[in-house]
């Protein structure tokens, strides 16, 4: 199983003036982490929350997905999720993206948003 992680660049580049994402501060460790949590996201019950951390990074956060459908398009089984990336010195990012998994049994992350708090 491997979870490919595509970022929609304009919605996210849209978001002039904004802080770096969390994201771009993960190591190897933490992106393993957070792959598990999207796939524990996808395969759990809705609403069910993922939760991971790296301690030596000092980053954690959730993955929760909010609701399934059949992408109309590609006949693929998707979720609406929601990341939430925290650091201990108190950043957060929470992002919005949805999960597909594709016909070879990866899970692609797409997203599409970043919600400012």
């Amino acid at each position: 199983m491997r979870i490919i992680h595509a970022v929609a660049a304009l919605a996210l580049s849209a978001c002039a003036g904004t802080p770096p994402l969390l994201s771009d501060r993960m190591n190897d460790a933490d992106r393993d982490r957070l792959s598990a949590a999207h796939w524990y996201a996808f395969t759990g019950t809705i609403a069910q929350q993922s939760v991971w951390s790296n301690i030596a990074s000092g980053l954690g956060g959730t993955v929760r997905a909010l609701e399934e459908y059949r992408d109309p398009d590609t006949g693929q089984m998707c979720r609406k999720i929601v990341e939430d990336t925290r650091s201990i010195q108190g950043a957060r990012d929470i992002r919005i993206g949805t999960a597909c998994r594709q016909t070879d049994g990866d899970l692609v992350v797409v997203y599409s948003g970043r919600v400012e708090e």
